[in-house]
């Protein structure tokens, strides 16, 4: 690997539970230069240009490649995607010299990214159709970031406004015992 045409890439596995010594056969790296990234980043140390940090149970690794190196990768078995790793900046703030047109280089496994949206679709089938027969699910989509008004029409449905309406403590009294005797006052 040359070292000036090296950049850092996140690699994304088909599966999301490989394990250190999965990702190190399929990355192609020295055992001993792959490191825990957890806990690697959690001792504050910055990452060398040799190591490589892989994520258990998110199915990601972080290394340094070239772009050749890159999209050869995101073509093997076992790979979903190979993406540049980009830096973010909080509130839009960006530092002189920061280009905001600039795009990463991203590399996606067609092949495992159809075998990974086939499965998808089997799961949400089975999914819903368990869930139709089983629980009477409604057909009528739902968008839960709306904010619905009162009095608003929902599918063909009206929506009443709260009505308020009296308490019974008649009702409760009996039934529960709940409600004081005395008063605290009175027993002073």
């Amino acid at each position: 690997m040359s070292d000036k045409n090296n950049k850092r890439f996140l690699v994304t596995y088909a599966n999301q539970e490989v394990s250190k010594a999965s990702a190190v056969k399929l990355l192609k790296v020295n055992q001993a230069r792959m490191k825990e990234g957890v806990s690697f980043m959690s001792a504050d140390r910055a990452a060398l240009k040799d190591n490589v940090l892989h994520f258990e149970h998110l199915g990601v690794s972080v290394l340094e490649l070239t772009s050749e190196e890159a999209k050869s990768l995101a073509n093997q078995e076992g790979v979903l995607a190979v993406e540049e790793d980009a830096k973010m900046y909080a509130l839009d703030i960006e530092p002189e010299g920061f280009d905001a047109d600039y795009k990463p280089e991203i590399y996606i496994n067609q092949k495992e990214m159809e075998k990974l949206e086939g499965t998808q679709e089997n799961i949400e089938g089975v999914r819903v159709k368990s869930c139709l027969r089983h629980k009477g699910a409604s057909l009528e989509p739902i968008n839960l970031l709306e904010v619905q008004e009162e009095d608003t029409v929902v599918g063909e449905k009206t929506v009443p406004e709260a009505e308020s309406l009296p308490f019974n403590f008649e009702m409760l009294s009996d039934k529960n015992k709940l409600f004081a005797v005395e008063s605290l006052a009175d027993e002073k």
